[in-house]
């Protein structure tokens, strides 16, 4: 199956934090970014070909983000950061992410 790696990146404040792939709960603990390489954490779980509805919530901050994954026979990596505005974005790449 391909993989799928999350890669939780920019403005994450030590809060809880829950992603979900098609209903199913991947991750959910308190992120905190570590700003000298901008990453806080990462999943890496395999997921069947096809589509897939990511879903991130920050419940203490009552919001969410989406975003419907193309997973094809190839990794894919996901960028999820927080913009300034205090919005959840989140990015899909066929490229990995490069960390200090």
């Amino acid at each position: 199956m391909p993989l799928v790696h999350l890669a939780f990146q920019e403005g994450f404040a030590a809060e809880r934090v829950i992603a979900r792939i098609e209903g199913r709960i991947v991750l959910d603990k308190p992120l905190k970014t570590r700003m000298q390489i901008g990453l806080a954490d990462t999943v890496e779980l395999e997921q069947p070909p096809g589509t897939a509805l990511l879903e991130i919530e920050l419940p203490q901050r009552g919001q969410r983000g989406s975003l419907q994954l193309a997973i094809a026979e190839v990794p894919l990596y996901v960028a999820i950061s927080l913009v300034p505005e205090g919005k959840i974005q989140i990015k899909a790449s066929k490229e990995p992410f490069m960390y200090a």
